[in-house]
């Protein structure tokens, strides 16, 4: 959500929509849904309106912005190694300092 708070016009809101496999089921997503609303709490302090939608048949990872861009996610957004050294790491703050998983990336750009 930073990179998006960073890229957006400061003047006007934004929606972003995340569509995921997670159940709403507390026992089985393990704090995701409060993750969530912390989450969205943060995003429209930005001016961005985060919305979660759940879809337990939903296997694909992929964003669709507003300009017709599809980007395909290979892996999801977990591409990074974990790392040690809790908040104080370079690595929580700044994502050029961790290790990145191989994955792969497509786009494609549908005619509006």
């Amino acid at each position: 959500m930073a990179v998006v708070a960073l890229v957006k016009n400061p003047e006007k809101r934004c929606r972003f929509r995340l569509h995921t496999l997670t159940t709403k089921k507390v026992e089985y997503h393990g704090g995701r849904v409060k993750m969530f609303e912390k989450i969205a709490k943060n995003a429209a302090a930005q001016g961005i309106d985060f919305e979660v939608i759940f879809d337990p048949d939903a296997h694909d990872r992929w964003l669709r912005t507003d300009t017709g861009w599809i980007i395909f996610l290979g892996r999801g957004i977990d591409i990074f190694h974990n790392f040690e050294g809790g908040a104080y790491a370079f690595p929580s703050a700044r994502q050029e300092f961790r290790r990145a998983r191989a994955f792969s990336i497509s786009y494609v750009r549908k005619n509006q």
